[in-house]
């Protein structure tokens, strides 16, 4: 009993004073739109990595590391190849496209969207692929292209949920199904749920909390659903899950 109390409370502890270092980190975010935010954490380089060169942008440590990207680009194919029918598809936050460049060639079209028109320009220039086009979007306040299957990936946890849920209203409209990776801090039954934040670069792993579409207050309407991949990280998972949209 006493080992559990001090575990609960050495939890308690590093959450308050890890939620204050991220709180403190991001303060000069907090008054940002989320276009800003977004334009601002790539200018600066702030997910880092200084062997970057100069003009070049970096999605962060999630699009690059070898076994993340390489397991969830395996469970992308291998669902595309059991639903050969979602031939059509939107990349929305697809940032410096490391990973966009290996799902691509599975779709007869896809397109990347970012919110930040200076790496919407950069990747057309630098990547000329038959089938892919890039876009700039505000997917909060505009719906994307029509598609057959919409990524998002680890985008939705630097988002307040006022703008998930209009983000959600926004895709539902134009796609069959939606794939969506969030970083967790453990399995469901071990965080809460969707704790409001403001926009901001981090993840809700300082709140031990994480984006859950099918919890309040977004209760995702869908008609099925399936868990594509989990891979564990230093902080937690990351999880894919795809959502079948009633037509």
């Amino acid at each position: 009993m006493k080992n559990k109390i001090l575990a609960s409370l050495s939890s308690k502890i590093y959450h308050f004073v890890y939620s204050f270092f991220i709180d403190v980190r991001n303060r000069r975010f907090k008054n940002m739109s989320t276009k800003k935010m977004f334009r601002e954490v790539y200018h600066t380089n702030f997910w880092g990595d200084e062997s970057r060169a100069k003009g070049e942008y970096y999605s962060g440590p999630g699009s690059h590391d070898d076994r993340v990207v390489n397991d969830y680009v395996t469970c992308v194919k291998e669902f595309i190849l059991q639903n050969p029918n979602l031939a059509r598809a939107v990349d929305i936050g697809c940032g410096d496209f490391n990973i966009g460049k290996r799902v691509c060639p599975l779709f007869k079209s896809y397109i990347g969207v970012d919110i930040v028109d200076e790496l919407i320009d950069f990747n057309s220039k630098k990547f000329d692929i038959k089938n892919v086009k890039f876009q700039v979007l505000d997917a909060i306040n505009e719906e994307p292209p029509k598609s057959d299957v919409i990524f998002v990936r680890e985008v939705l946890q630097h988002l307040k949920n006022s703008e998930i849920k209009s983000f959600l209203s926004n895709i539902k409209k134009n796609t069959t199904c939606l794939i969506v990776t969030e970083a967790l801090p453990g399995l469901m039954h071990e965080f809460e749920h969707n704790l409001d934040r403001g926009v901001g670069p981090n993840t809700r792993f300082s709140r031990n909390s994480g984006v859950v579409l099918t919890s309040a207050p977004f209760l995702l309407d869908f008609e099925r659903s399936q868990c594509l991949n989990i891979t564990k990280v230093d902080e937690g998972i990351l999880r894919t899950d795809v959502y079948f949209f009633r037509r």
